[in-house]
């Protein structure tokens, strides 16, 4: 059923502040909808899938309806208000090109999620942490340790007191290079200064802990100008946690192995 609504910004041009909006025809607005019965239990959250795609997409609103009778609605308030304050008007990357190789590799994920071991990894509650982390606003420093708090998670064990050699940042910087040589797509450094990716995680941990310790990293001088912008570190840490994360799916034993080596 095609229901007469009020226009929103996903059916106009993406127009500077003052520019002018000018509406799109329907074929070229930006969103999809989609039906589909009632999932089973097993069925992950569609937002745990989207938000480990290479390109992510946003839901918006869900509808349910099981029956004539009994219906529902779900929406997540504080998260889609973030995701929209996060693009700003003149921002081109936020609307985005969806190819047919984007859902082939959601499709795999999907696959790959329903399939998974909990027993050996526990993504479940990794993924809703990763859900909520859009929750908190762009620039709020809380997202930017909660990807790494993830990412430990992920890679890491307690260090070894008599161990000098085991610290948590070591761990991230030999473990990531020994996955960046299985990764078909490695992860892009080409926006830092810094070309040698274990300089780069050891610049990204000193801005870890200048976070963690109150102090707000200035990228304009001194070590932290090689990570240009808390943006760029933002987005190397969270392009990490989701290759990480995916490769999980892919070879759940290897991360295990990983983790408690």
């Amino acid at each position: 059923m095609v229901r007469t609504h009020r226009q929103g910004l996903w059916e106009y041009q993406w127009a500077h502040i003052t520019g002018e909006l000018v509406l799109l025809p329907p074929d070229q607005w930006r969103y999809f909808v989609l039906t589909f019965p009632i999932l089973e239990e097993r069925f992950p959250p569609l937002e745990y899938v989207l938000d480990l795609a290479p390109v992510e997409l946003e839901v918006g609103f869900k509808f349910f309806q099981w029956d004539a009778i009994t219906k529902g609605f779900s929406v997540q308030p504080s998260r889609v208000f973030q995701v929209l304050q996060g693009g700003a008007f003149d921002d081109q990357e936020f609307f985005i090109q969806v190819t047919r190789r984007d859902i082939d590799v959601i499709a795999r994920l999907l696959r790959q999620l329903q399939s998974h071991d909990e027993k050996l990894i526990p993504l479940q509650p990794l993924l809703n942490q990763l859900y909520q982390l859009k929750t908190l606003p762009f620039h709020s420093p809380l997202r930017f340790l909660g990807y790494f708090g993830l990412l430990e998670s992920l890679l890491t064990h307690a260090p070894k007191p008599d161990d000098r050699y085991d610290s948590i940042t070591r761990q991230v910087k030999t473990k990531l290079a020994l996955l960046e040589n299985r990764w078909s797509s490695r992860l892009d450094y080409s926006a830092f200064n810094e070309t040698r990716p274990g300089k780069i995680w050891t610049k990204m941990y000193s801005c870890r802990s200048q976070i963690a310790h109150g102090t707000a990293p200035n990228f304009d001088r001194g070590e932290m100008a090689a990570l240009k912008s808390y943006k760029h570190a933002l987005r190397l840490v969270k392009e990490t946690v989701k290759a990480v994360m995916s490769h999980a799916l892919e070879e759940p034993q290897l991360i295990n192995d990983l983790r408690n080596c």
